[in-house]
Parts: C-alpha cells; structure tokens; sequence
C-alpha cells in the first residue's frame, strides 16, 4: 500500500473478485479492514463436500457461541434450498474460534427459520495460508498475526510456555507456519 499502483492494483482485485467477505477490526480509533477470498475457498473444498461437519443451530444463536458470523439484515428466502455448506477458517477474536467466509446468506435463513441442519467445512490456519485467501499481502500478514497473538497468550497463559521458545516458533522468524505445534 506504499505506492499509487499497489493501491490500484487492490482495488481492481477486489472490484474482479466474484466473492470477497470482509470483515472489519476494531482497534481503538481505526478500523481495519480485513478481506478473504470466498471464491478461492470454495474452488478449494469443491471435491470436499463429504467431509463437511454438522454444527448446531444453537452454536450460531447463543451470545456466547465460538463462531463468529455475520448475519444478513436483507431477505434471504431465496436460500431455502441451498444445502452447499458454509465455510469457516480459524480465527481467535475474544470468544470465538472460527469465522464464517462464506454461507452468511444460508445461515442466517437457516437461524431465522430455525433449521438445525448447518454443515461446515472447516479450513486449517496453513490451508488458508499456503493458498493465500487473501485479496493482499496486508490481509495476509494480518490474518497471520492476528492469530499467532493468540497463539502465543495462549502458549504463554496455559501451557506455560517461555518467551524464547515462543519466539522462536512465530512466523516472523522463518516465514514458515508453525501454530500446530502449541
């Protein structure tokens, strides 16, 4: 985002991309927006289908669910008969674990009719990673340390683990994902 042309060239990737999901991050007075790319996530788990989880209704209703999601304020009848599944990817923001990319839509019809039957395919930190499901390098190296924050509060909180050897197992020392091992 240093020069007018990388600029240019986010905007033209996020106009071309058929779906973006962007989800925005407080952070005191600034907002962040974060952006993946649903599109890209989907041609990954279209031969995945069969190994979609089943997640309860209630996981998305209650306050104090772990998956995050963005309910959608317009009608979303025409997703009746939708049975792709939503797609998650880890994500830890206060109490939540995951974030729905893609499947809003489905979902919400799903919550406002009361349809237990939601299925996830849930895709891993180094998946979304390798396969960059990002529109930028910033959404990449967001994401990334978005989650190794907590990773190593984490690691440092509850596994006792110290400073150096946290470290030395952050992305930022080789480039190289790492957060399996906490």
């Amino acid at each position: 985002m240093s020069t007018e042309k990388s600029i240019f060239e986010l905007k033209l990737r996020l106009q071309s991309e058929p779906e973006i999901f962007q989800i925005p991050m407080h952070h005191a007075n600034t907002e962040i927006l974060l952006h993946f790319r649903a599109s890209i996530a989907n041609a990954l788990i279209a031969n995945e289908k069969s190994e979609a989880q089943h997640i309860p209704l209630s996981e998305f209703i209650r306050k104090d669910g772990t998956i995050q999601w963005n309910p959608i304020d317009t009608n979303v009848d025409a997703y009746a008969n939708a049975k792709e599944p939503i797609i998650a990817i880890p994500f830890l923001s206060n109490q939540y674990n995951l974030l729905v990319i893609d499947g809003n839509h489905r979902l919400t019809y799903k919550t406002r009719s009361n349809i237990d039957d939601i299925h996830a395919l849930i895709i891993s930190e180094l998946t979304v990673i390798e396969h960059s499901l990002f529109s930028s390098g910033f959404d990449k190296m967001y994401y990334i340390m978005h989650n190794e924050i907590n990773h190593m509060a984490n690691a440092t909180n509850h596994q006792n683990i110290a400073a150096m050897q946290i470290v030395q197992r952050s992305y930022l020392t080789d480039g190289k994902f790492k957060f399996h091992q906490w």
